[in-house]
């Protein structure tokens, strides 16, 4: 081959070559953005009819042909993308269908989002809405490794009758689902309580988000208010996964049997710098643990809930700890109107760890007052300042029954008529000294003191995450807790030992020439 024709050859191959290339580019930039995996693909509500219209969904232009149902609808199963559902303000009703089947397609009733990584993106808690409309639930999600989150919008209203299933805001069956800024307010599941003791019936659950399948549930500075199932008030959480609940509030939510406001079933679960307030349930007003789950509270509030029967706060069953908590103004019928501990049979004994908490002018008509310790239970309490619980059957303080308790730097005080503490059938209490109480019914020893006036002054906000109740410069309690206390101790507040040793109690005796930092509580307070 000659020089020339070499040449000629190697030119048209390199030009081959350049428009082959080109026309690669020029075909992948005018695929589908779905096509291509990591993508995330973003669609803009413009419409708050609850129609299936998507036509205008990703361009950009606010002129009524993106709904969101209709947004939804274009969510592939099974795609690698990840997709972004912006939600202006205004209320979007689902009333597509006004009576409406259970299918999982998306066309009528609830929303269906199946097998996709999803954010539902609103413009604000208290503007952006989705109303149920009393037909049915709102948010039906499925899939096993999916992550759904739900920012700055409300979604209320929704209805699930009897036997379908539970969740009436929200049911999640597998994958993970996560709250910023979100109320989940006035969803209903209806039912009855169909059977316990022996082989439960859990049916009819989740009033606000039912939550099962392995799933995790993570909410962050969110409301869950004023739902109503029969088992778990506000959330039903199961199967063995993980629950974070921070910086948010479950009140005013009811269940008929357990978990007036939350129903822990399984898992492990942690609540911070959060409320549990004005919920009703049979079985744990404000929080129904149950065996085998595991339960961390911190710097949080649990006050004004009601039980009809035992654990006005919290009942528990399962390894729980409190740490800087408040427990105060609950109720329970039959006993433990703070806080109820029970073991339970092929769990061993339920151990609960009490560290730093307020219990106060909580009450039952029956033991246990302020803390009630059942069969199989046990609890640990260090630092803790009980004040002002009352209970009719004895033990307006403390409560043991079969159960028992060790407590060390602890008051046990009490200003009604009867005994701080009560013990029956083998319940007892163990004293590792530098407690206080103001009657001598708890069997302290030698290192602690009894018929106290433990000088108290008002409950309420004294800096730190959570009211407390303060000592006042006479009591008994300043520098009497346990001198084994670690030099950089921090108290409820995370105030630091003053004078040498910590005081006995929650609350570390501040005098009146010290000026300490303020802490700032969330805005959900």
């Amino acid at each position: 081959m000659t020089a020339h024709n070499y040449n000629l050859v190697s030119q048209i191959f390199r030009i081959i070559i350049i428009y082959s290339f080109i026309f690669s580019i020029s075909f992948l930039s005018i695929q589908p953005a779905s096509s291509s995996p990591g993508v995330t693909v973003t669609y803009n509500v413009d419409l708050t009819d609850d129609i299936i219209i998507n036509s205008g969904c990703d361009d950009g232009v606010a002129d009524a042909d993106c709904s969101l149902r209709g947004a939804i609808s274009l969510i592939t199963a099974f795609s690698p993308n990840e997709y972004v559902i912006n939600i202006p303000d205004g209320v979007y009703t689902l009333d597509i269908v006004e009576s409406p089947a259970s299918e999982n397609a998306n066309t009528q009733g609830d929303l269906d989002i199946n097998m996709a990584v999803v954010t539902l993106q609103g413009q604000s808690m208290t503007g952006t809405i989705i109303d149920g409309h009393n037909t049915d639930r709102i948010l039906d999600l499925v899939g096993t490794s999916n992550t759904y989150t739900l920012n700055d919008l409300t979604l209320l209203n929704g209805l699930v009758l009897k036997g379908e299933g539970g969740g009436g805001g929200i049911r999640i069956n597998g994958g993970n689902l996560i709250l910023n800024q979100v109320a989940i307010t006035n969803n209903t599941v209806e039912g009855i309580y169909e059977g316990c003791p022996g082989a439960c019936v859990y049916a009819d659950t989740g009033g606000g988000i039912y939550e099962t399948g392995a799933a995790s549930l993570t909410i962050t500075s969110s409301t869950i208010s004023h739902n109503f199932a029969v088992w778990g008030g506000g959330i039903d959480h199961q199967d063995n996964t993980s629950l974070s609940l921070v910086d948010s509030s479950v009140t005013s939510n009811k269940a008929i049997r357990n978990g007036g406001g939350l129903l822990l079933r399984s898992g492990t679960n942690t609540i911070e710098r959060s409320m549990i307030s004005e919920n009703t349930g049979e079985v744990g007003g404000g929080i129904s643990n149950f065996p085998g789950t595991t339960l961390s509270i911190n710097n949080s509030t649990i006050e004004d809930n009601t039980s009809t029967t035992s654990g006005g706060g919290v009942e528990t069953w399962g390894s729980t700890t409190l740490t800087n908590v408040t427990i105060n103004h609950n109720y329970a019928a039959y006993s433990g109107g703070g806080l109820s501990i029970w073991g339970a049979m092929g769990y061993g004994t339920t151990l609960v760890i009490i560290t730093n908490v307020t219990l106060v002018d909580n009450s039952t008509p029956g033991g246990g007052g302020g803390l009630y310790v059942g069969y199989q239970g046990s609890a640990t309490l260090d630092h803790v300042s009980m004040a002002g619980n009352t209970a009719s059957g004895g033990g307006h303080a403390i409560q043991a029954h079969y159960g028992s308790m060790s407590v060390t730097s602890t008051i046990i005080s009490s200003s009604s008529s009867g005994s701080t503490c009560g013990f029956d059938n083998g319940g007892s209490l163990i004293s590792n000294n530098y407690n206080l109480s103001s009657d001598a019914s708890c069997n302290l020893g030698v290192g602690d003191l009894v018929n106290q006036d433990m000088q108290f002054g008002t409950f309420g906000d004294h800096f730190g995450f959570t009211d407390t109740l303060p000592i006042l410069k006479d009591s008994p309690a300043i520098n009497f807790g346990n001198p084994a206390d670690p030099a950089n101790r921090l108290d409820q507040r995370s105030v630091p030992i003053l004078g040498g040793r910590s005081d006995s109690g929650a609350f570390e005796f501040i005098p009146p020439s010290l000026w300490l930092p303020v802490i700032v509580r969330p805005m959900t307070y």
